[in-house]
């Protein structure tokens, strides 16, 4: 051929000029028109043509595959790529491209296909394209055309010769695409009759191997099925043909004549999406009925036509083997995703020892310039960014010649929530599916002249560090399934649990779309391993798993979603400070956890972990010195030693902490994965010296992730304390699970801080709380809770620190002052022993009721909700009045508060006459502390009726008889121990008017004994009437964050028959309050009932004109008295 070199033919301005056109209008090789690509194709069909006189245009879309999946991410050409492209190029053509008789003959059975399944489909195709034909030749290899005209005479000739020429025909038979030449003598001039039949569109799409007509991705897809299904089997290339006849079904029953048609044909293919392509594939792969595939297309939103929907419905399905119902396959997956998580990731990162010589930084790794980012992405659109935690790293290993450095993130949790894929673009994205690039970077420093920033010359130039940011590599995790669960016809991402191992690729990530990586030639290839830092031996290790179905760590704040332009996040162990002081101890902190800083590995049921007991928090006023016990439970054979600490000396006594670890030997077996830690506090009570529990939690040491291994739950965890045994299977404690504290009553504000970390030879330091290290949720404190918690920070009286308190109770019991203890911990250590309990007795608890004192500044909240067993037809009210003690009595005036009495105002209208229900809101009084103050209920009523106005818009006026009638009174204890004494008291109330001298003996001695010691006649008291009052210390807001509001009825007993009592408030017969108005209005508005407006105006004029009156005659009655003014 007399030419210099391979890659330049005789023919190569006709190839360039041919490559350039393809590149320029084929859709699929429009993302990669630049001059390296075009380069690369035009040099390996020179190679080609001086190989074997062979070419053809077309050659350029067998080729371009190729070049994808070959591609070395090089900006050069080099020579050996085109060498071994053309070599490959040439196998491809003899071995696996379909020669033209299959090619015709797979055309062909596609439009049978077409007419057997869907007539009406296939007779419009027919129709249209002869319909305003024009037909251009050159758009189609019309030589290819007439060779199936030269078919049937060849196979003719050759049955007639077969004894001399079988060899020839059977050549000629086996005639692949490449061997027919242009301008060959035996291609006749084009038949426009046989150009224009709409199976000469179908020979194109195979013959092209679909290259000429799909998008990139669904292209590389065709061709990944054909190397995988047999060898290139031309049943591939049937059925993924009439997959896309079928997905655009709806544009050919659109067309109209033949140019229209030809449209479809070329055209709408490569708008189709990728996974619409695969999901129609697989139905027919997998025997599915073919007009079922026009929904299938997402771009189809027209509904299909009356003839179709009835063939669909009288056509019987085919039996497919892996799909069993086609509406799954066809089905949308949802516009928001479900929560993923991401833990327990493990970095490989394996570099050659050479690596040490070109990048010095690579010997000494610095575990703050690691910069891990993890994003969530749908197809090539970003979703969510994640920035992680600095890893801590492992000393260097060398293996086989490769240095390994082990990066782990063991306290890190990726959690994406809220996903919404709902505005994306759907032509780009929704053919994808979600995954997680994880990507790591390092931060070098290197020295640099500064000769060309100071303009001196090269002797008196200045080195200065330059910091350069090197990507060292990514992977790509897939973290969803597409399924569709039975009985649903819906698909759905399911996340895809487990644990995993991923291919660290050297180089950074790029998107498909990235405009300054045109380069990027493969999907499976989106890097540029630019610092060749990293070997492709580089892993990652990562569990996913489904934040809503198992209970996980929440998220640290270096996790915090970042815009994608922002710079990277910081993020930094927390100090190992001790908390002392109560005031450094914040009353709750939201979980924001960062790791320690030390070489820690996630561990599974099987592997040696710590146990570390921290502090307690916020421990109740009748609490002293403390210590804290506990075991483990479900642990099987494995002997582990029980826990037992005490707190330090300088620590705060109200907030103690400790500096206790039990390393957990499993000897190698694996525990129960539901094995539990049992911790138990316990104190010698404030005021009967007694041994007590203080209360318990439990803790679960592992959880399970889907069906995979158990996990330690490694981390700090605020538990609360809980009173009373747990709730355990026939009293099983091998059954015992985490939860069976959860119904028993809570300490209020108290809580226990403990860790569970892998082992370590080194004692790790707690952090102090303020980190927010330690998992909170469950012990934020309600808003009593934290009015307890204010008071406690408040209180001088309580000792400060743990040392304090234990000489605080040695000095009370200690006959001697002056023999004084060597170690005062020992001493509190001893004193805290069961063996000071008596023979066989078991410890009580703390009373749940005294473990708030009673603050004055806090007060007490009253509240009158309801007498019961008077008389009907009378407004009742109840004047209650404190009696101070006679300790309070004899303090200063000037620490006395104001008069502490009131008057209930608002009752229930729709209660009883004779048990009138009062909803007041509770009344706070702020009393001085005596265990002999008392209230006093004084219960006034009177028969005094009130009369609307006619007009109904203004209050009416209260007529008849105004005084006021004593119908009884009762007495409340208020305090006791120390504390309010709270619950909802149910008292008889006495006839007539108290007597002075027994409210004297009420100033010193209690009310059970006072009325315990009287005699009571049926003139003095009612035989079945009662009140009920609830009373709360002021630190409560509500009755249901009392630890133990309980009923009392013990003045029941002590003045009557309780079962009279009873019977007498269950009693639901008799007039309503609403009666009073009712019985005021006229027929009409009476007949509307309570629902009326009229009434429920006038209710309101009644209550408050009611009230007023009542008031103002028991001002009369308190003046008369000696008493102060209500007002």
């Amino acid at each position: 051929m007399k030419i210099k070199r391979a890659t330049h033919s005789p023919i190569s301005g006709l190839i360039e000029n041919a490559v350039i056109e393809f590149y320029e209008t084929t859709h699929s090789m429009m993302p990669y028109n630049n001059d390296t690509c075009i380069k690369q194709c035009c040099r390996v069909l020179n190679v080609m043509y001086v190989y074997n006189n062979s070419y053809q245009p077309h050659y350029t879309y067998w080729l371009y595959p190729l070049q994808l999946a070959f591609h070395n991410n090089q900006t050069q050409v080099s020579g050996e790529d085109v060498y071994e492209l053309a070599m490959y190029l040439d196998l491809l053509m003899k071995y696996c491209l379909p020669t033209w008789p299959q090619v015709f003959s797979a055309a062909q059975l596609v439009m049978n296909l077409i007419k057997q399944d869907d007539t009406e489909l296939y007779h419009h195709i027919k129709q249209t394209a002869a319909i305003n034909c024009r037909v251009q030749a050159k758009d189609f290899l019309v030589h290819l055309v007439n060779l199936e005209k030269a078919e049937a005479g060849l196979k003719t000739a050759s049955a007639s010769s077969h004894h001399s020429n079988t060899g020839s025909a059977s050549d000629h038979n086996g005639q692949s695409l490449h061997s027919l030449q242009n301008g060959s003598s035996s291609a006749p001039r084009a038949n426009n009759e046989v150009i224009a039949d709409p199976v000469i569109f179908l020979r194109k799409w195979i013959g092209e191997v679909f290259v000429g007509v799909l998008d990139t991705a669904s292209t590389m897809f065709v061709w990944d099925q054909l190397f995988i299904q047999q060898n290139w089997d031309t049943s591939v290339l049937v059925e993924v043909a009439v997959s896309i006849v079928f997905l655009l079904r709806h544009k050919f029953m659109e067309a109209e004549d033949y140019t229209q048609l030809k449209s479809v044909f070329t055209k709408e293919p490569c708008k189709l999406y990728t996974k619409d392509i695969r999901q129609a594939w697989l139905h027919v792969h997998h025997g599915g009925s073919l007009t079922d595939l026009p929904a299938v297309n997402r771009h189809n939103i027209k509904p299909e036509s009356p003839s179709v929907r009835r063939k669909q419905s009288d056509q019987p399905a085919r039996q497919s083997a892996a799909v069993s119902s086609v509406a799954r396959i066809l089905t949308p997956p949802p516009l928001k995703l479900k929560s993923v998580g991401v833990r327990n990731i493990t970095l490989s990162l394996v570099m050659p020892e050479r690596v040490f010589e070109t990048e010095p930084w690579t010997a000494n790794l610095e575990t703050e310039r690691f910069d891990i980012q993890s994003t969530l992405y749908m197809g090539d659109s970003e979703l969510i960014k994640l920035i992680c935690q600095k890893p801590m790293i492992s000393a260097p290993v060398t293996e086989g010649g490769e240095i390994v450095y082990k990066l782990q993130l063991p306290y890190e949790v990726l959690l994406y929530k809220d996903i919404e894929i709902g505005d994306l673009d759907l032509e780009n994205d929704m053919g994808s599916s979600p995954h997680v690039i994880l990507q790591v970077s390092y931060t070098s420093s290197r020295p640099t002249s500064r000769a060309s920033v100071d303009g001196m010359t090269p002797s008196h130039s200045r080195l200065s560090m330059v910091e350069e940011t090197v990507t060292l590599g990514w992977t790509d995790i897939a973290v969803y399934d597409l399924t569709v669960p039975p009985p649903t016809d819906h698909c759905q991402w399911k996340v895809k649990e487990g644990e995993a191992t991923f291919t660290l690729h050297p180089g950074k990530y790029k998107r498909s779309d990235d405009e300054d990586e045109q380069l990027s030639l493969s999907v499976s290839l989106n890097f540029i391993n630019a610092s060749g830092v990293l070997t492709d031996d580089s892993t990652v290790s990562v569990l996913v798993f489904d934040p809503d179905r198992h209970s996980t760590p929440t998220p640290i704040p270096s996790l915090t979603p970042v815009s994608l332009q922002s710079s990277r996040a910081q993020s930094r162990a927390p100090s190992a400070v001790i908390d002392g002081e109560i005031d450094d101890i914040p009353s709750w902190v939201e979980h924001r956890p960062t790791s320690l800083a030390s070489n820690l590995v996630p561990t599974t049921t099987n592997q040696p972990f710590d146990i570390y007991v921290d502090s307690l928090h916020f421990v109740p006023d009748n609490t002293t010195i403390v210590k804290v016990t506990g075991r483990l439970l479900r642990v099987g054979q494995v002997i582990i030693d029980d826990i037992l600490a005490m707190p330090e000396s300088k620590s705060s006594a109200r907030c103690p902490g400790f500096s206790y670890r039990l390393p957990v030997d499993t000897q190698g077996h694996d525990l129960d994965p539901n094995s539990v830690a049992y911790f138990r506090v316990y104190t010698v009570d404030n005021k009967s010296r007694e041994l007590v529990i203080v209360g318990a939690c439990l803790l679960q040491l592992f959880e399970t992730i889907g069906s995979n291994k158990a996990y330690l739950r490694f981390g700090g965890h605020q538990l609360r304390l809980h009173q009373g045994s747990p709730v355990t299977r026939d009293q099983d404690f091998g059954q015992i699970e985490a939860s069976d504290l959860d119904t028993t009553p809570v300490v209020p504000a108290a809580s226990m801080l403990v860790r569970l970390l892998p082992h370590s030879q080194k004692f790790e330091k707690r952090p102090t709380y303020k980190t927010g290290y330690y998992k909170s949720d469950e012990c934020k404190p309600n808003e009593s809770e934290q009015q307890v918690i204010d008071s406690f920070k408040q209180d001088q009286d309580f000792p400060k620190h743990a040392l304090d308190m234990i000489k605080k109770i040695y000095r009370s019991e200690a006959g001697d002052y002056t023999d004084t203890p060597e170690d005062w911990s020992d001493w509190a250590r001893d004193r805290l022993d069961r063996s000071h309990l008596a023979d066989g007795q078991v410890p009580g608890y703390v009373s749940l009721a005294e473990c708030v004192n009673y603050r004055q500044d806090m007060g007490l909240n009253i509240q009158i909700q309801q007498v019961y067993g008077l008389q009907e037809g009378m407004y009742i009210q109840c004047y209650v009045r404190l009696q101070a003690g006679s300790i309070a009595d004899e303090l200063d005036e000037s620490s006395q508060p104001s008069e502490c009495h009131f008057l209930t105002e608002l009752q229930d209208m729709n209660s009883l006459q004779k048990s009138p229900v009062w909803i007041d809101e509770p009344t706070l009084i702020k009393p001085t502390y005596d265990e002999r103050t008392i209230l006093v209920v004084r219960i006034y009523g009177t028969k005094s009726v009130y009369k609307p106005t006619s007009s109904h818009q203004q209050p009416g006026q209260v007529k008849g008889q105004t005084r006021l009638e004593l119908l009884g009174w009762t007495l409340i204890p208020v305090f006791a121990s120390g504390c309010v004494s709270y619950g909802r008291y149910n008292v008889p109330i006495l006839r007539n008017r108290p007597e002075d001298d027994l409210l004297k003996q009420l100033k010193t001695t209690s009310v059970e004994k006072v009325l315990s010691a009287k005699t009571w006649t049926k003139n003095q008291k009612y035989d079945s009437a009662g009140l009920i009052v609830s009373i709360m210390d002021g630190h409560y807001v509500s009755v249901d964050h009392c630890p133990t509001y309980q009923n009392n009825d013990k003045l029941l007993e002590i003045i009557g028959d309780p079962v009279k009592y009873q019977q007498s408030q269950a009693d639901t017969k008799g007039s309503t309050l609403n009666q009073f108005v009712l019985n005021t209005l006229s027929r009409k508005d009476k007949n509307l009932g309570t629902s009326g407006p009229v009434y429920q105006q006038e209710e309101k004029f009644y209550q408050q004109v009611m009230h007023m009156a009542f008031k103002e005659q028991l001002e009369l009655v308190l003046q008369n008295a000696g008493y102060g003014s209500l007002s």
